[in-house]
């Protein structure tokens, strides 16, 4: 018999890859948790069970000579054993393009094909066409096509996915996007065919402190209106730690309902992310995950933050309160210090050593008077940055 875990784990992916999930963004997510410095070794993750951490389940990485990920195997803890559960193969050429993807599960002591998808590129090298295969016992079917369109910056504008029916293909879904000018993702858009027009489905809002995205709200097309339903806050803390919030939208207010906390070590890597889920008044612990890493020696300095930045603070104006956010490139002693239109300095808000990476601080006006402030950054006690920002009460 299948464990929970293992059972929970094994629908999570297959739902994920049937639900337009393409396994290149499996990739980039990976990417993004750790540095070029750094390859994703493995990742345990445990459950929690009777006040304790247990294991759950665990992923292994190999790369190609190239650094290329080139699988990734999933294993279930059975009776003090690791299992195989699960395994995602890419296809790579010889300049690190997907080619093809593969995803097998483990049954009766083999591995049995499950999906494939295969990759079509055109201008620019960029995906124009991915094509997704299942398997019907050893006969493999082409399912559907996902068929992708960018604008002048190779952003992605539409991904329009078509189903394979009765020898022709027919619209299915289809996901709309547009960006601010440079190139952050400001609004995405959801829809599904209804035989003879496009129906809203989902649509997604985004917004940030510079390039810092700092909150997400999710909307559902409901009666021809956008209706609150999700939203994501992000928190940059010390540490480079970063903190999302998950709600739900709940009789006229937002409800939150999960909490998942990133943890980053001094080279920027992940090394531990923990979901909790609010229960009546505490936190409850659900899953924590563990990574490791090998050092690929490759030289990640030209990747690494060139300097310290300062954003503008989010909302601006403000009342009652604002964030502001700072990253350094090394370990900096810093000072964040708010001044009023005349010079005075009236609040402190940092003065203390910083490890490198982001960081965000809430500024609170307190018993401050509407009107123009400006925000400095002091690093080493020499190089200053100044921002301006604005009390309205």
């Amino acid at each position: 018999m299948k464990s929970i875990a293992k059972v929970i784990t094994l629908f999570a992916l297959v739902s994920m890859l049937y639900a337009n999930v393409d396994p290149m963004d499996i990739i980039e997510d990976y990417q993004k948790i750790s540095s070029k410095e750094f390859k994703i070794n493995e990742n345990i993750t445990y459950s929690w069970s009777d006040s304790t951490w247990v294991y759950g389940n665990k992923a292994m990485y190999d790369y190609d000579s190239n650094g290329n990920l080139i699988e990734q195997l999933y294993l279930t803890r059975e009776s003090e054993n690791w299992v195989n559960l699960l395994k995602l193969t890419y296809i790579v050429d010889e300049t690190g393009k997907m080619i093809e993807f593969y995803y097998q599960s483990w049954e009766s002591e083999n591995w049995a094909n499950q999906l494939k998808y295969v990759y079509y590129y055109g201008t620019n090298d960029l995906v124009s066409e991915v094509d997704h295969f299942y398997w019907e016992d050893t006969e493999l079917i082409l399912g559907n096509k996902s068929i992708y369109s960018y604008d002048e910056n190779s952003n992605i504008t539409e991904i329009l996915r078509l189903t394979w029916e009765n020898e022709t293909w027919v619209n299915s879904s289809r996901w709309n996007c547009n960006y601010t000018v440079d190139n952050k993702m400001l609004e995405s858009i959801s829809q599904s065919w209804q035989g003879t027009a496009w129906e809203n489905s989902k649509k997604s809002n985004y917004i940030y402190i510079d390039e810092f995205l700092v909150e997400q709200i999710v909307q559902s097309w409901n009666n021809s209106n956008w209706m609150d339903s999700q939203k994501y806050e992000h928190t940059y803390e010390d540490s480079n730690n970063i903190l999302t919030l998950f709600s739900y939208w709940y009789e006229n207010n937002w409800s939150e309902i999960d909490k998942h906390t990133k943890y980053y070590d001094t080279d920027g890597n992940m090394i531990e992310q923990i979901m909790q889920s609010w229960v009546d008044t505490y936190w409850r612990n659900n899953s924590r995950t563990i990574y490791t890493y090998i050092n690929t020696g490759i030289d990640n300095s030209e990747i690494r933050i060139q300097n310290f930045e300062l954003a503008q603070n989010y909302p601006n104006p403000f009342n009652p309160s604002t964030k502001i956010i700072y990253s350094l490139h090394e370990a900096s002693n810093v000072r964040l210090v708010i001044y009023n239109s005349a010079g005075k300095e009236v609040s402190e808000l940092v003065n203390r050593f910083h490890s490198k990476g982001v960081h965000m601080v809430d500024f609170k006006s307190n018993n401050l008077t509407s009107g123009i402030y400006f925000y400095s950054l002091v690093v080493n006690g020499q190089t200053k940055l100044n921002k301006k920002m604005i009390l309205s009460k």
